[in-house]
């Protein structure tokens, strides 16, 4: 039994790991016990009186709850490797409607089926609201044109617009969005409407929008952020790589062509954004309008994408633009997957650890700043983080070296080498004097960055299972 939207097939052998078959068996064999309960709250919330009017042991219903817990992490996770993410309150009520009322032997696939039945996990999209970009084509000469400059990246999930004033084309974009991303439902209009009249959304008109499409069904508000979160780190990394790799615009009159210069009225007041998602057994789409009331200065901070993207340039050079979105969807899926597991020590989980957040510091470095030497740092502490295993003398010295060993035989390298003994001088001297001339151009150290990410990202596949400097073992062999 497969699905495009639900990979039964592979997850339903999770139950074969011996602590969640042991737990299967032991709610099987109490099942009885549970079947007096309604659902997964009225088991949890029984006063205490409930048990002194029933022969029920309390041990054993406490038994069954933590044992079904251990089925739902384990099957949470098995979702959430493949990058499905179903809320944990929607998968707990599910797995208890099939243990305590199901009449099979096989509960968890009773489950799958009711999932894959359900459509909860066929794919929606993330609208997030960006400021400081730019999109290059917008701008003066759109008053003369009905054309709009987006950029579609199928491959990524990903689709970005300039601000476009007017509530009509948003919807527009939504919807090619929506045709991008291979979504047959039906998009919930009235309900983005509300939104736009009920809360401070100017942001829907005013400001650059991306949407990545996700498999996501939360049973709260806050139940996948922590996945959002990750896709949208990548997705805006992507634009300022690429941003990083155009050639800079030419001629005094750019910014005319430039979204972020004419015909803007960006707002900052950034509160929501808004997630799609599809609604059970139906042909449409609903979601939620989510406050950013949770870690709301890094959603801030992830807000802003300081750079001028030219969409023509990347439709032209679809083969680079594919090999950094592959290895950030790479980094993704593997922070993602040593995260669920915290404790996860393994060579492999440290670099993928180190990967992502090294990415977090490269995007740091486009912020918009009045001090220059904040961004010089930044992008320092990315290439430490990325090149090296942990702190020593030398730091400067080992990072050069192993970017030249990391990138034998790419063109440009002693450019790339000399850019980031620049990086290095500057950082310095700004740390120790506390200001720094505006001199230093760091745009050849941050295309070094990418090219050493992307090449580094390629090889932890050969990592040992053991080894106590991981990336001394993969730079250096």
């Amino acid at each position: 039994m497969t699905c495009a939207a639900c990979p039964t097939r592979s997850i339903q052998d999770f139950t074969v790991i011996p602590s969640v078959q042991k737990s299967v068996n032991y709610i099987l064999q109490h099942r009885s016990e549970l079947s007096k309960f309604e659902d997964i709250e009225d088991s949890i919330l029984r006063g205490e009186e409930w048990a002194t009017k029933t022969d029920t042991d309390p041990k054993i219903l406490d038994g069954c709850e933590h044992h079904l817990s251990i089925v739902r992490n384990r099957f949470a996770k098995a979702l959430w490797s493949r990058d499905y993410f179903l809320g944990l309150s929607v998968l707990e009520s599910q797995l208890f409607h099939c243990f305590a009322h199901g009449t099979t032997a096989g509960p968890v696939l009773d489950v799958l089926e009711r999932i894959r039945d359900s459509g909860v996990l066929q794919p929606g999209f993330v609208v997030y609201p960006l400021h400081s970009l730019g999109v290059l084509g917008e701008g003066f000469f759109r008053s003369f044109t009905h054309s709009r400059a987006t950029f579609f990246l199928p491959s990524h999930g990903m689709c970005l617009t300039a601000q476009t004033n007017s509530m009509e084309e948003t919807m527009t974009f939504l919807s090619e969005a929506a045709q991008v991303f291979d979504i047959k439902r039906r998009l919930p209009v009235d309900l983005i409407e509300h939104w736009r009249r009920s809360r401070p959304t100017k942001w829907l008109e005013r400001n650059p929008l991306l949407a990545l499409r996700v498999h996501s069904f939360p049973g709260g508000y806050y139940e996948n952020q922590y996945f959002l979160m990750l896709k949208l780190k990548a997705a805006t990394t992507l634009l300022c790589m690429l941003y990083a790799l155009q050639s800079p615009p030419a001629g005094r009159n750019w910014a005319l062509f430039s979204s972020s210069r004419s015909n803007s009225w960006e707002t900052l007041d950034i509160k929501h954004y808004i997630l799609l998602y599809p609604k059970p057994y139906k042909r449409a789409l609903t979601g939620d309008c989510i406050p950013m009331n949770f870690g709301m200065a890094a959603l801030a901070e992830l807000s802003e994408v300081a750079v001028e993207v030219n969409p023509a340039i990347w439709r032209k050079r679809p083969s680079l633009r594919e090999m950094i979105s592959h290895a950030l969807n790479k980094t993704v899926a593997g922070y993602c997957g040593c995260s669920l597991s915290k404790k996860l020590k393994t060579p492999a989980a440290r670099v993928w650890r180190k990967i992502f957040r090294s990415i977090e510091f490269y995007k740091r470095s486009f912020r918009e700043r009045e001090d220059p030497g904040e961004a010089i740092v930044s992008l320092a502490m990315a290439f430490e983080i990325l090149l090296t295993d942990s702190y020593s003398s030398g730091v400067q010295k080992r990072i050069v070296d192993r970017l030249s060993l990391l990138l034998k035989g790419v063109r440009g390298i002693r450019a790339f080498k000399k850019a980031l003994g620049d990086v290095y001088e500057k950082r310095g001297e700004y740390v120790h004097s506390g200001s720094i001339d505006d001199s230093i151009n760091m745009g050849e150290a941050q295309i070094a960055f990418i090219c050493a990410f992307v090449r580094l990202v390629s090889l932890v596949e050969k990592l040992p299972n053991r080894h106590q400097e991981p990336i001394r073992c993969l730079v250096e062999g």
